[in-house]
């Protein structure tokens, strides 16, 4: 995973430093499952095109 990228596209979706930091910090330790975390930002509204492109920089 390209993990710093990730997290520049997470602080995109209008969610602060810190707060994108624990995400990874929860996602790097396997306390949060990435898929759940994937399925929160649509609920939150974070538009399904972006999620995929995340999914797809994660693979990388």
């Amino acid at each position: 995973m390209a993990k710093s990228h990730v997290r520049t596209l997470l602080k995109k979706t209008g969610l602060s430093g810190k707060f994108v930091d624990e995400i990874m910090k929860k996602i790097d330790s396997g306390e949060v499952w990435y898929d759940s975390f994937v399925e929160w930002m649509v609920a939150r509204g974070i538009s399904p095109a972006f999620v995929a492109r995340i999914r797809r920089e994660q693979k990388k």
